[in-house]
């Protein structure tokens, strides 16, 4: 176990490649220098890599074999790690790290077991729009996890006691940021966030987790249906766990159920409902714009 020096660990894939240079130079200027750079390969060659980066570097790469989807590529990796570090940092390979992302989240691991942060938001260029992602004033992280998530691939860390305990990740969740700290929780993890930002997160029309307006219908019954297969993911993992959290996801999944079913095919409705939240200003949480809870009389009722 190497207790001084945290892992950085992100994921490669193809599309990424544009992106590559400005988050290599994110973590290069980073003020604290004592951690080991952990690469998880999906689908792409050291050469294609190395040269959208501009330069050789050193880091520990985890290739995904043929077959595995993209959680099992982020859980074999992390269960590598785990197993070498007392923590790890992780970041998408799109987005830009604060120079003091590392030098921050190392003293805010003493406290916390799974940390995140508030992140500046970017376009695709790079050009800063004006807008942060952080936890609102009112936000109980136990109470409304089960719910919208804001801890992500990108803006968390993970002690590795606590992180061991998640793993694996099943091969077909979606979802792997919202499963882990979902888990991290019911294991009884202390975790906190901080609206101190650190991360530059780019926006992008090939954002997966979307969390500025405009949202299409395509969008909205996609998002549905990623977020449905979550809950059962984590209906395999939690009753085990915690039955007290479990009964919070059931109760989550069911209204999740219950939005399906409202705007399953039914055009008016989603219509109505996606005017509405296109009114209202991002960015959202992660997934806090499907079954908006401010606009539950545009479904709920139907």
């Amino acid at each position: 176990m190497k207790r001084d020096r945290l892992a950085l660990y992100t994921t490669i894939y193809p599309g990424v490649e544009k992106y590559l240079r400005d988050w290599f130079m994110s973590v290069k200027s980073q003020t604290d220098k004592n951690f080991d750079i952990w690469i998880g390969v999906d689908g792409m060659s050291m050469e294609t890599i190395k040269t959208a980066v501009g330069e050789d570097f050193d880091a520990t790469w985890i290739f995904a074999e043929r077959g595995d989807s993209p959680a099992q590529i982020r859980s074999k990796s992390l269960a590598k790690i785990v197993s070498k570090y007392p923590s790890v940092v992780l970041t998408d390979s799109d987005d830009v790290l604060q120079p003091e992302r590392i030098e921050l989240t190392r003293s805010l691991l003493d406290e916390y077991e799974v940390i995140a942060c508030a992140m500046r938001l970017i376009d695709k260029n790079c050009h800063d729009l004006g807008l942060v992602f952080s936890m609102p004033a009112d936000f109980s992280i136990q109470d409304h996890i089960s719910r919208v998530n804001l801890f992500g691939l990108t803006n968390s860390a993970f002690r590795s006691e606590i992180l061991s305990k998640c793993l694996p990740i099943p091969d077909d969740c979606l979802l792997v940021d919202w499963y882990l700290i979902s888990l991290a929780i019911a294991n009884g993890a202390k975790v906190g966030f901080t609206n101190k930002i650190m991360m530059a997160y780019r926006q992008y029309e090939e954002n997966v987790a979307r969390i500025l307006p405009p949202f299409s219908e395509h969008e909205l019954i996609k998002a549905t249906q990623i977020i449905t297969s979550h809950y059962e993911c984590l209906n395999r993992e939690l009753p085990a766990i915690n039955t007290n959290f479990s009964r919070r996801i059931a109760v989550a999944e069911e209204h999740i159920r219950l939005f399906s079913k409202s705007i399953n095919g039914n055009e008016k409705i989603i219509h109505s409902y996606l005017h509405e939240l296109n009114q209202i200003p991002g960015p959202f949480l992660w997934w806090e714009w499907v079954r908006h809870p401010n606009l539950e009389n545009k479904w709920l009722k139907q």
